[in-house]
């Protein structure tokens, strides 16, 4: 039927982390400005995930020798962060409803 299974190549996400502005704001007014205040020592750990709407399967099948349309963007994003301090996960307390958390995104 002219069809073979194999991979679909992905995109490069890029976060700008390394653009020159920001290393001229970190190494001009934030770095400076963290060298001036008492830091004391605090183990917190952190690990995120994100998941977008696009992530597809690398392996599908596909017309031979053609590679098949996919979205252009990632897609609807989420993303799943936590962290860890020497006492107990770090959260928001139950006090605090959705509405406030959430009320500069509405």
């Amino acid at each position: 039927m002219g069809f073979t299974y194999g991979e679909v190549r992905k995109s490069v996400n890029i976060d700008g982390h390394e653009r020159e502005d920001v290393v001229k704001y970190w190494k001009d007014i934030f770095l400076p400005l963290w060298d001036k205040g008492e830091k004391p020592i605090v183990f917190i750990t952190h690990d995120e995930s994100t998941f977008n709407a696009n992530d597809g399967k690398c392996r599908i099948w596909k017309e031979e020798g053609k590679q098949p349309l996919q979205a252009k963007s990632h897609g609807q994003r989420i993303m799943v962060s936590g962290f860890l301090t020497p006492g107990r996960c770090l959260k928001v307390p139950d006090t605090i409803p959705d509405e406030e958390l959430f009320r500069d995104l509405m």
